[in-house]
């Protein structure tokens, strides 16, 4: 996936999590205590739902509220009004009289249950910030949970990526002490450019491997890897142990991917023949059959059990695999000819069906296959003449007129 795709969705998902008792944050040392949250605790919702930008603790607005921007409210005192369209925004930005004890306040509205604050707020901020996320930069490392939660939630799509100091000053979130600071800075982090990610790559795997650590944070630190591809290779081990013991499928499933970008060749084979042997989901078992097909050569070693896989429970799987088997060549011949005297038909289906695509390559294969022309299935008997035509390279019988 690429690392871009729905960021958005996954900021909301950062916030509408739990705001309970946050946990250490992995990898640093423990803080001094910070106020607990006001607001009461968000529900937590599934990866890719849809949502819409909403701070944690607070319902979620109607999506006229949430367009809307409250009207015939009097600028607070000491605050630039919004530049006319011929106003320079630098220009108006230097001339605003920022009220700095008052950006705390604000921040923390971000995160409350009333929703005329908020829009409030994020106009002030907005105010604020015309000339640059400077002033805001301090409240990332404020006190109070409420007012880091709030910054970093209206600096994600607000902050330029190029901007080095911004994207230090929310890398560091990553190692916050409250979790919901943590997950948010996971969203940003998906734009920062590669160069600064990869500097923050040892936080990356902490969050992880951390069991305290949500499911949701845990598979977007994987993905993240994933995208830094060659340049996060001491990151393997964590992603192997991670992709065959993690308790959530969609962290296993994340580090699955992450190691077929990452990981050598060899690495990801043999981790990828662990799931599609051991993992309890059909969907992972078919995801690493699939991933083994793209990875050519190196994948003759497991061919084996991917025609075992042949026969497994699942029909998905059992598809993938014979994909898979079907890109690899010469060595997936063997294996995949042990299967043509299986019990049961659907198996003896898929094997023939590989040996076709297998092409002049499964010319090893053409006595046993045809025996199969006399096979009681009739799907078998059709599926065997035509691989027996195509690794002859017979033409098929024109249709008679």
């Amino acid at each position: 996936m690429d690392r871009m795709t729905g960021w958005w969705g996954i900021a909301v998902l950062a916030f509408v999590v739990g705001c309970g008792s946050p946990g250490p944050a992995p990898g640093s040392s423990p803080a001094p205590s910070a106020p607990e949250s006001s607001g009461p605790p968000a529900v937590e919702t599934a990866p890719g739902s849809a949502s819409s930008a909403t701070p944690p603790g607070v319902e979620s607005p109607s999506p006229a509220a949430a367009e809307s921007a409250p009207t015939g409210e009097p600028p607070s005192q000491g605050l630039a009004t919004k530049p006319s369209d011929s106003e320079k925004p630098e220009q108006a930005g230097a001339n605003a009289a920022v009220p700095l004890e008052q950006l705390p306040s604000w921040a923390a509205a971000l995160v409350g249950n009333d929703v005329q604050a908020r829009e409030a707020a994020s106009e002030k901020l907005d105010r604020v910030s015309i000339a640059g996320p400077q002033p805001l930069m301090p409240l990332l490392q404020d006190a109070s949970p409420d007012v880091r939660r709030g910054t970093i939630f209206y600096l994600l799509d607000r902050f330029d990526p190029a901007d080095a100091a911004v994207v230090a000053a929310l890398a560091k979130c990553l190692t916050d002490q409250d979790a919901p600071v943590r997950r948010l800075a996971l969203t940003a982090a998906q734009r920062f450019p590669l160069d600064g990610l990869v500097q923050w790559l040892p936080q990356l795997i902490e969050i992880m491997k951390h069991p305290q650590e949500s499911a949701d944070s845990r598979a977007a630190a994987a993905r993240l890897i994933g995208t830094l591809e060659g340049a996060a290779r001491k990151a393997v081990p964590a992603l192997v142990r991670a992709a065959g013991g993690d308790p959530d499928p969609a962290v296993r499933s994340a580090c699955v991917l992450s190691i077929s970008r990452v990981a050598p060749a060899e690495d990801a084979v043999a981790a990828l023949r662990q799931v599609l042997r051991q993992d309890s989901q059909a969907n992972l078992r078919g995801l690493a059959a699939t991933r083994l097909g793209k990875l050519g050569e190196a994948t003759a070693a497991v061919t084996p059990e991917l025609a075992e896989a042949l026969t497994d429970a699942d029909e998905g799987v059992r598809r993938k695999a014979a994909d898979a088997l079907a890109s690899l060549g010469p060595a997936a011949v063997a294996p995949t000819m042990q299967k043509l005297d299986a019990p049961d038909a659907a198996v003896r289906r898929l094997a023939v069906f590989v040996l076709g695509k297998l092409g002049a390559d499964a010319r090893p294969a053409l006595d046993s296959l045809r025996r199969l022309q006399q096979d009681p299935d009739a799907e078998v008997k059709q599926l065997a003449e035509l691989a027996v035509r195509r690794i002859e390279g017979t033409p098929a019988p024109a249709k008679d007129k």
